[in-house]
């Protein structure tokens, strides 16, 4: 049974216009021009509900949260003195009036980043609840490479130095083998060294968890995207109530975060088998394990989950999912910069006259949380831009590209 709520303090504010001498009259304002909270909230109530959670029953329920506030900005804009005309005075708000201004223009700074993240959310928590804590079937079959850098440590930046001791002369000469052999330095630690050190660790928090007699048998999978903040900058401009005209700087600020989580139960398990989840060895592994192999697909990773899409679907006959959601919080700021106000008077001598108004916030925050959401038939695009560590390795390939390119051109 759907249900519906609301709270509304908002005050609407309309204009009061004085001519001087002696004249004074009122002016409507539109929906925009007002102050104050507009709250409202849709969610589903089930019957005997706190009852059946003390029963062990999972209940997710959908559920809509909107509140939308704004601070009064009433101003003065003052026109005049007009040796015939006179001058003018209107009072109100302007930055809520002229908020009207900025509709139906491309202000959405993410049009269609917050459903997608959505889905790479709920992604990554199903990937979550399926994934080993290591893959030992990549390491196996990469183990000669592996055996190689063990060998010699950081090689790459070891020969560089001695070549530098050795020829301090032509350090100018050996700015390529530099840059090959930081680049190379660099992926070696990303790729190789990390994975092996977040490997013992997770094997080593594993086997003591294997002491343990039993396991949890009811368990959550969690994820969380963090689109960040971002703004959208336009220019406005329309009529103000008392025959004038304004303009100012419109700013629509955006932040989305995304919260995803898989309710599951966990079946009994023999030591065999909880190491083998340990190790990466089980049936379901399988795919994700060649997918690792396949060359450059920790790059393809970085702008398509195929990986984490590879677990998340992929069959876990070991658990049983009981509920799942997906939560999507958006805030939003909409800035009225000052308004430039001006009126023009065509009774001799004409003039122009030009005023400030002053400016507002309209702050939102939405929440949005969807029960037992499915997942996406297909890999998604990674949400938001590339990490910091990312973009280091994305440098680090292209500049051992180009070091390759140079070497066989020169020969």
């Amino acid at each position: 049974m759907s249900r519906s709520r609301s709270r509304d303090t908002r005050v609407y504010t309309g204009f009061t216009i004085v001519d001087t001498p002696g004249t004074t009259y009122s002016a409507p304002g539109n929906p925009y021009d007002y102050h104050g909270q507009l709250e409202s909230i849709v969610d589903e109530v089930t019957p005997g509900y706190v009852q059946r959670i003390k029963q062990g029953e999972i209940i997710i329920n959908p559920l809509s949260l909107y509140k939308h506030s704004r601070d009064d900005a009433t101003s003065t804009l003052f026109f005049g003195i007009h040796p015939s005309w006179g001058s003018r005075q209107i009072t109100g708000d302007f930055a809520g009036y002229a908020r009207k201004w900025a509709e139906g223009q491309n202000l959405d700074p993410w049009p269609n980043d917050a459903s997608n993240a959505a889905g790479n959310s709920l992604i990554k928590a199903y990937a979550k609840m399926n994934a080993s804590p290591t893959l030992q079937g990549v390491n196996l079959i990469e183990m000669d490479q592996t055996l190689r850098m063990l060998r010699r440590p950081l090689g790459n930046a070891i020969s560089l130095l001695t070549k530098m001791v050795r020829k301090r002369e032509a350090l100018l000469r050996t700015a390529k083998d530099f840059m090959k052999a930081s680049a190379q330095t660099w992926l070696e630690y990303r790729y190789g060294w990390t994975p092996i050190i977040l490997d013992a660790k997770a094997i080593a928090k594993e086997v003591h968890k294997l002491r343990e007699p039993y396991e949890k048998s009811r368990l959550v999978a969690r994820a969380s995207i963090d689109l960040g903040a971002k703004l959208t900058k336009v220019q406005c401009s329309g009529a103000l109530p008392g025959n004038c005209g304004g303009e100012y700087t419109y700013t629509a600020h955006k932040h989305v975060l995304v919260h995803s989580g898989v309710i599951y139960e966990q079946s009994a398990q023999t030591s065999n088998q909880r190491l083998k989840k340990v190790l990466g060895l089980r049936d379901q592994d399988a795919p994700i394990t060649v997918w690792e192999l396949v060359p450059w697909s920790f790059v393809v990773d970085w702008f398509v989950n195929v990986g984490e899409w590879i677990q998340a679907v992929t069959p876990n006959p070991s658990v049983t999912v009981k509920g799942s959601w997906t939560t999507t919080v958006t805030r939003t700021r909409d800035e009225v910069g000052p308004i430039r106000a001006s009126l023009y008077v065509a009774t001799p001598p004409a003039t122009t006259y030009v005023s400030v108004a002053a400016g507002g916030d309209f702050t939102s925050e939405t929440v949005v949380r969807a029960s037992n959401p499915s997942l996406p038939l297909s890999p998604q695009l990674t949400s938001g831009s590339l990490s910091a560590l990312h973009s280091i390795d994305g440098l680090a390939l292209l500049v051992g590209s180009i070091c390759k390119s140079l070497r066989t051109f020169r020969h």
